[in-house]
């Protein structure tokens, strides 16, 4: 059944459209009906002056049941509707605008990723005097509230943004679809970094997400205020103290929402 509502729901305008054209052609044909048995002589005008306006009346009432039912849908059971049914079907990849990859050859080289191992201060030993001490030490990267972090580089199957897909083209409000979860979770934020922020990166929902996401909504962006231009999204998740356990980063393309 919620198919049925989502399709309902889908396709209102077009709904709408067809059933005004029909009740005004079938009122039409009523008024027609009417005017035929006043003037009617003969019984086969009068039987078929019925037959007609028994017609009309019965598309009559359809359209009108197909239109109440519309808005019936859209005004009571549309807000009780899970998000996730609503959302916008993902679009088809065209293979004919996606440019085609180079070839590779047989047996390509595979070059090995160097971990990098995070550097540990132990407190209160002392320092060997034969110990070597050089300049170049990493820092680990600074949080929200410039204190220390835990990073997870890149998108992982606990924090990602499926929707929408990389160098999408959006406009107005937007819609994203991911996950933010892990073991450590506080809250999640959704932020952008673009023409509109002036490098720096501002979020793009009112609030802090407080409840882990699944495969679900992580919140929505009204940008049609914003200039148009290729935009970077960072997802990321905290824990306790602020700690950045998870961040996620896609592109999208944002296009002026007026024509």
């Amino acid at each position: 059944m919620e198919r049925v509502y989502v399709f309902l729901i889908r396709n209102d305008v077009w709904i709408y459209i067809i059933c005004g054209l029909g009740s005004i052609w079938y009122l039409s044909e009523f008024w027609r009906s009417r005017r035929m048995l006043r003037s009617a002589i003969f019984g086969l005008e009068k039987e078929r002056g019925q037959w007609l306006q028994r017609r009309s009346l019965i598309f009559i009432i359809f359209f009108f049941s197909i239109i109440s039912l519309v808005i019936y849908v859209n005004s009571n059971i549309a807000p009780s509707l899970p998000a996730e049914l609503l959302k916008p079907p993902t679009p088809t990849p065209n293979i004919f605008s996606t440019p085609l990859s180079s070839p590779t050859s047989a047996n390509p080289v595979q070059t090995p990723t160097i971990a990098i191992a995070p550097t540990v201060t132990l407190q209160d030993q002392d320092v060997p005097a034969n110990a070597a001490i050089t300049d170049e030490t990493e820092s680990p990267e600074p949080a929200i509230d410039e204190t220390p972090t835990i990073i997870i580089a890149g998108c992982s199957a606990d924090v990602n943004i499926v929707e929408p897909a990389n160098r999408f083209p959006v406009s107005g409000e937007v819609f994203f679809y991911g996950s933010a979860d892990g073991d450590r979770f506080e809250s999640f934020l959704l932020e952008a970094r673009g023409p509109q922020t002036g490098g720096a990166w501002l979020s793009i929902t009112t609030e802090e997400g407080r409840e882990p996401v699944n495969d679900g909504q992580l919140g929505t962006a009204n940008l049609s205020n914003w200039l148009p231009g290729l935009y970077t999204v960072r997802l990321t998740v905290l824990a306790a103290e602020r700690l950045v356990t998870g961040r996620c980063e896609v592109e999208i393309l944002l296009q002026s929402s007026t024509p």
